[in-house]
């Protein structure tokens, strides 16, 4: 029987970003907060429908905060791309440091402007002047969306949900 871990002892070390040549390698943009061993893993797990998928590492590589790698399974780069946007998952005990901010326990959250529904926080950028969520919209469109407390109506914990008042198109830009 296949074993599927758990959200609770995995964590989610970055996305899916692109395909890379023609043979199914995918680069993976990597939390950079996030120290993970390498050589105490031999597979990670992509999440699917919710699930997370255990994928066996063939090869890999690290160019700043992108991993380049090979998994035995994925062969081509049509079924590569299959998983772009997907969330990748290591076991926790591959983890050696993890640094946080507060904003990180949004991730998952369900983003509102007012009553229209967004998309889904999938990582919290931090750049230079403030934080930024990317927001993965119901039609797998990519949206960044200010962290300003001066948008946020309100944070529900219980239902993961942020209700926020964004600037004038922003939500034409994430729904269309």
């Amino acid at each position: 029987m296949i074993h599927f871990p758990t959200h609770t002892n995995c964590t989610q070390i970055g996305n899916v970003d692109r395909t890379n040549g023609t043979k199914g390698e995918i680069v993976i943009h990597i939390n950079p907060q996030i120290t993970i061993d390498f050589d105490s893993i031999s597979h990670m797990f992509i999440e699917i429908n919710q699930l997370l998928v255990p994928f066996s590492i063939k090869t890999f590589s690290i160019k700043k905060n992108s991993l380049f790698i090979h998994f035995t399974d994925i062969t081509s780069e049509s079924y590569a791309e299959e998983f772009l946007l997907h969330s990748v998952f290591v076991e926790n005990h591959a983890i050696i440091q993890q640094h946080t901010t507060s904003s990180n326990k949004y991730i998952g959250y369900s983003v509102f402007d007012k009553n229209i529904y967004i998309g889904i926080i999938k990582e919290i950028l931090e750049l230079p002047m403030h934080e930024v969520f990317r927001v993965i919209t119901t039609n797998n469109k990519e949206v960044l969306v200010p962290h300003a407390e001066n948008l946020i109506i309100e944070i529900n914990a219980d239902t993961k949900h942020i209700i926020m008042d964004m600037p004038e198109g922003l939500v034409d830009v994430c729904v269309s």
